[in-house]
């Protein structure tokens, strides 16, 4: 009989166990199931923020970001939204105790490594390749610096004593007089005028206009984020001093490294940013000049369309010069007043000759941009049959026409080279362009704040039990 009652107590613990047990297991499981109803609808609400993107930044650029204020509303708006969706979706039983944004990441942060991304999945999508390898192709590898041999002549030349002309240019110099030609004719008069009228003056064709329209940059990301101004750049139009003109031949050093590893975003530039040449990507813009801004990042169309083609002209200037002064029939005109300049100037003869080959082909670079601005395509290398002008009516033949090149460069293939080598200033610039723009189209959005991911810390109570955890979701 004892045995029974030990045996009944026994079973009842047991069963009691069994009992507790599998409560603590159903109220645990539970408990999970609450929590993880309690995740799924809390992404499932954060997620609704990846829909508010702004549809003008990503119709125009491809770019998915949303406005972190709310339209001015502010982050706790946000976090409204999210509490609202998450209690309306969860039911009775659960409330939200606190919805907190604890971090959000913008375009600009770590490098623009998020605007890269961005791009890069753009690009694949697109199935674009990069101008890169085409422009090494067309160079032939070049990138347009002056010989080394070439360099150590031009620093020679200052050395060489006027009685050390040789007599050959002094019978060439008095042939050239004798034949009837203007003594007084010095072609550096011309490029004087260019300097003072303005070179967009002479490089411009006929139908195109660029706008003098200033606009206010000081609340433009680029300023915001990393000041970048560029100095304006200028030649020295006089061609008068030596210094200057070996100065403007190596303003720029080489630049195949930078092409060959030309990033993304340059070709996304190419695509979704006009130009002088394409204006058609994005036909409501502040700036015509989109992609010369990319560059040169001033106030104006014609502040960024000068700045550029003084910039082509420097990449030029020294592939001209170096055929220049390899072509003897081309220096022989030169050496027909070298002398007589020189005697007038004082100035060494193999220095003035150098100073006049450097004048031609300052003009040659001039003529060749307007040619680029026309939408040719032209040889990156110079030969005796693509040569444009003449040096004895230098303004009259900077309007002759380029031979085409199928196989050459045209402006924005330029315009990439020159992007290479300010990769670092074309994406806040980028930023920069699709803030006028969205402004100008209505869109109130600041995107230097406009966030990418969302991060936020989550209480919800479910009887009376308190769970917390963390949340992300972003582009």
């Amino acid at each position: 009989m004892n045995n029974k009652g030990q045996i009944t107590v026994f079973l009842c613990l047991i069963l009691t166990s069994i009992l507790l047990l599998g409560t603590t297991i159903i109220n645990v499981v539970n408990v999970h199931s609450a929590r993880g109803k309690a995740v799924m609808c809390a992404t499932s609400a954060m997620s609704d923020i990846r829909a508010e993107y702004n549809n003008y930044i990503f119709e125009h650029y491809h770019i998915l970001l949303f406005d972190v204020s709310q339209d001015g509303k502010g982050q706790g708006n946000l976090e409204e939204k999210v509490t609202e969706t998450m209690e309306y979706n969860l039911g009775e039983r659960f409330s939200v105790a606190d919805c907190a944004i604890t971090n959000y990441v913008t375009l600009y942060e770590d490098e623009y490594k998020k605007l890269k991304e961005q791009i890069s999945e753009y690009l694949v999508y697109v199935g674009i390749e990069t101008a890169g390898e085409y422009i090494i192709s067309a160079t032939g590898g070049d990138d347009g610096t002056l010989p080394e041999s070439l360099k150590e002549n031009l620093e020679n030349a200052e050395d060489v004593p006027l009685e050390d002309i040789s007599p050959e240019d002094v019978i060439a110099d008095k042939e050239a007089s004798d034949s009837g030609e203007e003594e007084d004719f010095d072609p550096r008069d011309f490029t004087s005028d260019i300097g003072d009228m303005g070179v967009l003056y002479f490089v411009m064709p006929d139908d195109m206009y660029v706008s003098n329209m200033m606009i206010d940059l000081m609340n433009m990301p680029s300023f915001e984020l990393s000041h970048f101004v560029d100095s304006v750049f200028e030649m020295n139009e006089d061609f008068d001093d030596y210094s200057d003109f070996k100065t403007d031949l190596t303003s720029h050093e080489s630049w195949c490294d930078e092409v060959k590893n030309m990033g993304a975003g340059i070709s996304y530039a190419t695509l979704v940013f006009n130009s002088i040449t394409n204006p058609d990507k994005n036909p409501d813009t502040v700036l015509d000049c989109e992609m010369e801004y990319l560059i040169c990042g001033k106030g104006s169309d014609r502040e960024n369309l000068e700045g550029v083609v003084n910039k082509i002209v420097a990449l030029r200037l020294p592939i001209n010069f170096a055929y220049l002064v390899s072509d003897s029939g081309k220096m022989s005109e030169i050496k027909a007043i070298s002398f007589s300049l020189s005697l007038i100037s004082l100035v060494p003869e193999p220095v003035m000759r150098y100073l006049l080959a450097g004048c031609w082909a300052y003009v040659e670079s001039l003529a060749e941009v307007r040619s680029l601005l026309e939408g040719k395509t032209i040889p990156f290398n110079k030969t005796g049959t693509d040569w444009i002008t003449d040096f004895k009516n230098l303004e009259g033949s900077m309007n002759d026409s380029a031979r085409e090149d199928k196989k050459g460069l045209n402006y924005e293939h330029y315009l990439c080279i020159l992007m290479a080598l300010n990769e670092d200033k074309i994406y806040p610039r980028m930023l920069d362009l699709m803030q006028l723009n969205s402004i100008e189209a209505g869109e109130d959005i600041c995107v230097v704040d406009a966030g990418v991911e969302v991060s936020m810390d989550i209480s919800v109570i479910f009887e009376g039990r308190k769970m917390s955890f963390s949340v992300t979701t972003g582009y």
